[in-house]
């Protein structure tokens, strides 16, 4: 309490029954027959103000600042020691980072009893140099008492925080936050599986229902100092790649939050201490059960990570706030500036190397709201600051109008300028929002203002709505240097708005909280507040920004805010909510334990095609790949596809037809890596880009490849073999496989398939058969040694049972005779109906190889049908002649053969062949000799 008199004396409130005892250190040390008391008060803590701190009904502390009637609230000013610089969120609640993890203060709330009532004045914290707190208070009477009331929110008291969420090109939601001693936490797949430290971050991942847990992941440590104890872990930030892998930033001072091996920084800043926070960034792989890289990011001071995104080359992005000695690399501003201060860092996929790091920041402390990458790959911030020396360049305005302001900047494609930093704000303070880039690059910003000055154009609400905040919405061309539009967005007390969507045509949708009577509603599904209680508001503005064209409120019984949002491929929002009492109104939930924070899926009809799902590259051959990705549904009438260069600039190089899922792009060249992405569009607009993927083509090969190994040979059913092998070279152009009959060969070639190949299905088999394969690679310089011959049987489809039969091999030429009588059944499970009249019909006797005693192609014209049976009889002038008869109510087949000769001897067994159609198999039987040259069966 800064100017507070040294006087000032406490006095206790009611009393209540119980008495507290305290044992600590030696014997008898401590406390005992303590009274307890429903508050306690302190009397001209300031000249006309008094101070009563007491327990709320939710278990909190609370303190009321008591200011007699005339008294002026700017005597009111407040530090905080062992706490970085105070900051406000998207609620308007205080922020004091400390060791032990974020305490906050609520939004405060101000009244005056009067005629008997109690009336609500505007009021809100108001951030002064040095890390001054105090207040902004409404109108109000002069002639009555006036009560100021924050809320301290201890951390100890919430439960399970959810900060961040992403989705996924499949819907897939992807939310962290930090959690504790939740037993009820639907670990699944995870990476960590239980809690190490006090609090440990965590990550969830949901069907694109929000329904199902896909996922579901603690992660953390704790500090290594003699107690091994402590641990503090908080995620803030999520994005996820196009392969699925989610991205996290945050913060901690656990010594041994998990890093990868080779991590840039493996080791916390002030190690086996729990008094120094180093950012962490991490990335998990798909199935959440592994790590792709995380390492610690930090100097010596605190330092926080607070968003995070994948730049077009895969690498990670983070923004947060730094204190001095934070590892910089190729910076624009590599000087800290004071307090804290803005950075943005890059690393490598692997997390291994620090490509780019570099402060923002002036005097006083910077935030970090959001940062998006423009169409060419330079990042845009937006952010809060304190600091009237903040490096303003190129500004739309150069001077910090109030006490904090908003600021924009972005970054050179580089990383090593900054192309411009400007300040945004008026007379009083601002509160950044959400920043979203438009189809022509243009800057959306959204946020909470306390200015009645805040710059406006074009606006739907011209002027301040009054209270102590309301939302703002404004829009700058690509370069911002041009204010499009500005307006206001608020009722009679305090506005924010934390999050932001612009569909492609423009269309916008604002998200934030509110407690103001008054707020504007078009089209509400609830248009009611709980008095004195925030709500979160959602409010869409056509493209054309004329109108609201739906505004409504969403809460529960406690006060509700926006925390972060995503938008869909459907186009639905899915926003992070909070709440001061649980009471989010929850439907179909995955989890409805005691949660202070909530996920809200807002359905947002939409003409717009979404981006392509699932986007791929492989390699084709030495100097093609295809590319692939899944229809975003029925709404697109076309997709473009842009291919980059190593790093130089994007191009179009095909546009596809609706429901297009493919493209194949040849005449690359060697040794040189692409990039790949692909959007869809209609006559409305186009989508975002699906991606970058990335590929590399091999160098020119100048050795034949190695051999592959490990051939083997599955018949995975009658007329199909699956082979599989191991590529053990890095250079082929592609596989030769070869097919023969019989193992010595001959062999003939089957199939070619491409680079890096390791499966090929031959489905040019047939039933009953065995067949023997080689594989080799091959390159421009030449082929490799083939693999050992894999072998695979098919199985029979068809069943012939003999019933009868009699074979006689005559001394004299044209003399044999063979008869059958033959009951034909599917194998196995088979389901088809033997019809040699429909099918045709071939019959051999010994193996596949042998020649034809009867063929009879489908549906031939000698077939006679009678009575549904059906007859067969050879043309006049056979060398042989053939009788054959089908009944298909009994499914026998009856064959007569004469004048004939058979190419050998039968001897028994003799094995029966039969094809029908492309269904085949065989029958071996023992047959009698009846005398010689003569079988008989039975």
């Amino acid at each position: 309490f800064l100017g507070a008199s040294p006087d000032a004396a406490p006095e206790a409130g009611a009393a209540l029954p119980g008495r507290s005892h305290y044992f600590r250190g030696t014997a008898g040390a401590g406390a005992r027959d303590v009274p307890q008391h429903a508050s306690a008060s302190f009397r001209g803590v300031w000249p006309g103000v008094d101070v009563e701190w007491r327990a709320s009904e939710a278990n909190r502390l609370r303190y009321d600042f008591l200011l007699r009637p005339g008294t002026d609230p700017g005597r009111i000013r407040l530090s905080f020691e062992g706490a970085g610089s105070p900051r406000l969120d998207r609620a308007g609640n205080l922020v004091l980072d400390t060791p032990a993890g974020p305490l906050y203060q609520g939004a405060p709330r101000a009244w005056q009893e009067i005629d008997g009532r109690r009336r609500d004045v505007p009021c809100s914290f108001r951030l002064e140099e040095g890390g001054v707190v105090g207040f902004r208070v409404g109108p109000r009477s002069p002639a009555h008492p006036l009560v100021i009331d924050p809320e301290i929110l201890l951390a100890s008291d919430l439960y399970g925080i959810g900060e961040d969420v992403a989705l996924d090109a499949e819907g897939n939601l992807y939310v962290c936050g930090y959690i504790w001693g939740n037993e009820s936490f639907p670990v699944l797949n995870a990476y960590q599986s239980t809690i190490l430290g006090e609090y440990d971050g965590y990550l969830v991942k949901l069907d694109s229902t929000a329904s199902t847990v896909l996922y579901a992941t603690y992660i953390g440590g704790y500090y290594t100092g003699s107690s091994q104890s402590g641990g503090w872990d908080y995620l803030s930030g999520v994005a996820v790649d196009g392969q699925g892998r989610a991205a996290v930033v945050g913060y901690t001072n656990s010594d041994n939050y998990p890093v990868t091996a080779g991590a840039f920084q493996p080791q916390r800043s002030g190690a086996g201490s729990g008094t120094n926070n180093d950012a962490v960034a991490t990335i998990f792989g798909s199935s959440g059960s592994t790590l792709v890289m995380s390492t610690f990011l930090g100097g010596s001071a605190s330092d926080y990570g607070d968003d995070v995104l994948f730049d077009p080359d895969g690498n990670l992005v983070v923004l947060g706030r730094a204190g001095a000695g934070f590892p910089m690399e190729s910076a624009a501003q590599s000087t800290h500036g004071g307090n804290h201060d803005a950075f943005i860092a890059v690393l490598e996929p692997d997390g291994t190397d620090l490509l780019r790091s570099t402060y923002l920041g002036g005097a006083m402390s910077e935030t970090v709201s959001r940062g998006v990458l423009d169409g060419e790959g330079r990042l845009c911030i937006l952010g809060n600051t304190g600091s009237s020396n903040l490096p303003v360049k190129e500004a739309f305005q150069s001077t910090m109008k109030g006490t904090s302001d908003a600021y924009l900047a972005r970054l050179s494609a580089d990383g090593t300028s900054f192309d411009f930093v400007t300040f945004l704000g008026g007379g009083e303070g601002e509160s950044a929002g959400d920043l979203r880039l438009g189809p022509d690059g243009e800057w959306f910003v959204a946020g909470g203002t306390g200015s009645t000055d805040f710059p406006v154009s074009g606006a739907l609400q011209g002027t301040y709505g009054g209270g102590t905040y309301d939302a703002f919405l404004a829009i700058f061309d690509a370069d911002v240097e041009t204010l499009l539009f500005s307006t206001f967005l608020g009722g009679s007390d305090l506005d924010g708005a934390s999050c932001l969507s612009v569909d492609p045509s423009g269309g916008i949708v604002l998200v934030g909280q509110t407690r103001s009577t008054g707020f504007p509603l078009v089209d509400e599904e609830d248009g009611t507040l709980d008095g004195g209680k925030f709500d979160v508001f959602l409010t869409a503005i056509a493209a054309d920004r004329k109108s609201i064209t739906r505004s409504t409120f969403y809460g529960g019984s406690g006060s509700d805010s926006a925390r972060r949002m995503d938008t869909g491929p459907d186009g639905d929002l899915w926003i992070v909510t909070g709440t001061t009492s649980g009471a989010l109104p929850l439907e179909n939930p995955f989890f409805d334990g005691d949660v202070e924070r909530g996920i809200l899926r807002v359905e947002m009809p939409s003409l717009f095609t979404g981006p392509p799902r699932n986007l791929r590259v492989a390699l084709a051959s030495l100097t093609s790949v295809v590319i692939t990705w899944g229809d975003p549904g029925s709404l697109e009438t076309g997709f473009r596809v842009q291919q980059k260069a190593g790093s130089g600039p994007w191009s179009d190089i095909a546009t596809k037809e609706a429901d297009s899922t493919s493209h194949t792009v040849s005449g690359l060249q060697p040794a040189q890596t692409y990039s790949f992405r692909v959007s869809s569009f209609n006559d409305l607009a186009e989508s975002a880009f699906a991606g970058p993927v990335t590929v590399t083509v091999p160098a020119t090969p100048i050795f034949p490849p190695a051999a592959p190994s490990d051939l083997a040979a599955v018949a995975t059913g009658g007329r199909s073999v699956v082979l599989t092998w191991s590529d053990d070279s890095a250079d082929e152009a592609y596989f030769h496989v070869v097919r023969s009959d019989a193992e010595a060969g001959p062999y003939e070639t089957r199939a070619t398939p491409g680079i890096n190949s390791t499966t090929w299905t031959d489905q040019d088999v047939l039933p009953d058969r065995t067949y023997h394969f080689r594989v080799k690679a091959v390159n421009p310089a030449g082929s490799s040694a083939w693999t050992a011959t894999a072998s695979a049987t098919t199985p029979a489809t068809l069943l012939p049972v003999l019933l009868k039969g009699s074979l006689q091999d005559s001394t004299k030429v044209g003399k044999d005779r063979v008869s059958l009588t033959v009951r034909l059944e599917p194998a196995g499970d088979g389901e088809f109906t033997p019809d040699p009249v429909a099918h045709g019909i071939v019959l051999r006797l010994g193996g596949w190889e042998s020649p034809p005693l009867l063929s009879i192609p489908p549906a031939d014209e000698g077939w006679k049908v009678k009575k549904g049976k059906g007859t067969w009889k050879s043309p006049k002038g056979a060398a042989s002649k053939a009788k054959v008869l089908f009944d298909p109510g009994a499914g026998t087949l009856t064959v007569s053969l004469s004048r004939m000769s058979l190419a050998t001897t039968p001897t028994s067994p003799v094995r029966i062949l039969v094809s029908e159609g492309v269904e085949a198999g065989s029958a071996v039987e023992e047959w009698r000799e009846r005398k010689p040259g003569k079988l008989q069966f039975p």
